[in-house]
């Protein structure tokens, strides 16, 4: 009975790869040099519907992500009223969030998306306001690179993964149903 050992290798063997094409990757990055921009009359602060807040990064081994979790922190928030923002990610809307007078601790929203894939091997994210604060009731600005701001990003399972794990489903049902009728 050399097969029953085999037998139970290859039924570990297709649990632990279910696992890992199954498993999300996650990676944070931080909002600061050298591609963090600010757009506004005003920069690095925003007031009116369209400033927006901007980086980008090279992500290896992502080719495409479907939850990103917010990690923001005000430099200056002198806002007499409520700012909407809207979260673009390589160019597809993703969520929104608020920044409400007087916010200067860490705000941490959270996005589940349809996934969104990497453009060129990177992803970019617009923090882009939907509203315009009326003329002398304030603006904010982002704190960025020294780590406190930041977003993180989580990968959604490559189909190719997927694909490998159904080949190797059918083949060991396939091998299996030969040896049951070979008997």
């Amino acid at each position: 009975m050399v097969f029953k050992p085999l037998r139970v290798m290859f039924v570990i063997g297709l649990v632990l790869l279910s696992m890992s094409a199954m498993a999300q990757v996650s990676v944070t990055e931080v909002f600061g040099a050298p591609n963090y921009t600010v757009s506004g009359p005003d920069s690095p602060y925003i007031y009116n519907a369209g400033d927006y807040f901007q980086d980008s990064w090279s992500i290896p081994g992502f080719s495409s992500v479907s939850e990103a979790s917010l990690n923001l922190t005000y430099d200056s928030n002198t806002l007499g009223e409520t700012l909407y923002m809207g979260v673009v990610l390589n160019g597809s809307d993703v969520g929104n969030f608020v920044i409400n007078p007087g916010d200067t601790g860490t705000v941490v929203p959270t996005f589940d998306f349809t996934p969104v894939a990497a453009v060129g091997g990177g992803f970019t994210v617009q923090l882009m306001a939907l509203n315009s604060i009326d003329p002398g009731y304030g603006q904010v600005g982002l704190l960025y690179n020294d780590l406190t701001s930041t977003i993180t990003l989580t990968s959604t399972p490559e189909p190719g993964s997927l694909a490998l794990l159904a080949g190797v489903s059918v083949f060991g049902l396939a091998t299996r149903r030969r040896k049951i009728t070979s008997r």
